[in-house]
């Protein structure tokens, strides 16, 4: 991982090829029927370093209430600080991280569904706070995944040397259309397998019910 406490400087911008590159790899790992995991881990590892970025989080958005979203991770770096937080990473990795908490600068992001700037996140009114002994955190941008209008996921990127700035998200933008663009299709991938065990579990009871009658 990346060092999470080093101090700003001016790293240079993506260059265009490194974005090209970073969608074209991303892409061949959804195309190849790789997990939701490892796509968005090479998705993050790969954002943080054309961005220069100390860690970050690529996560999803569900709604277990209208009007009510949270993120639920895909990717997240491990920036785990003691024994507990190390065991709750572990725990939780493989099935998701989930962050419900909207008073966050995380959460503006996910109620707005606006790409949020903080380079100064310790006296931003938008803050939530950090857990006793988290890294450091000297600026943050989280870019919201639409696909259309709907929101669908979030990135979050922390502590790029010298800050963050609009040309920074609008170089983004193309790998930020990407990558709403494979969440949205894991979400239809995943509906067209409930169809399908739906139908399944339709077609046994209908099969049981024609056996009960025939017996009878």
């Amino acid at each position: 991982m990346r060092d999470v406490l080093e101090p700003c400087r001016h790293p240079p911008y993506p260059s265009a090829t490194d974005l090209l590159d970073a969608i074209a790899s991303t892409q061949s790992l959804y195309v190849r029927g790789r997990s939701a995991r490892e796509v968005f881990n090479h998705l993050l590892e790969t954002l943080l370093g054309v961005t220069h970025c100390g860690y970050g989080f690529v996560g999803e958005v569900e709604y277990v209430e209208p009007g009510r979203p949270r993120l639920r991770t895909h990717a997240i770096s491990n920036i785990a600080w003691n024994e507990e937080t190390r065991s709750h990473y572990a725990r939780y990795e493989e099935e998701g991280l989930v962050f419900a908490n909207l008073e966050t600068l995380f959460g503006r992001v996910l109620t707005s569904g606006e790409t949020l700037i903080s380079n100064d996140p310790a006296n931003d009114p938008r803050r939530g706070g950090l857990p006793p002994g988290h890294p450091p955190m000297y600026c943050f941008l989280g870019l919201p995944l639409k696909a259309g209008d709907l929101l669908v996921g979030m990135i979050g990127l922390a502590n790029r040397p010298g800050g963050f700035d609009d040309t920074l998200t609008q170089q983004l933008k193309p790998l930020v259309a990407t990558a709403a663009q494979i969440i949205q299709a894991y979400q239809l991938d995943r509906e067209r397998q409930r169809a399908v065990a739906d139908a399944l579990e339709k077609s046994i009871r209908l099969k049981t019910m024609i056996e009960t009658a025939v017996d009878a």
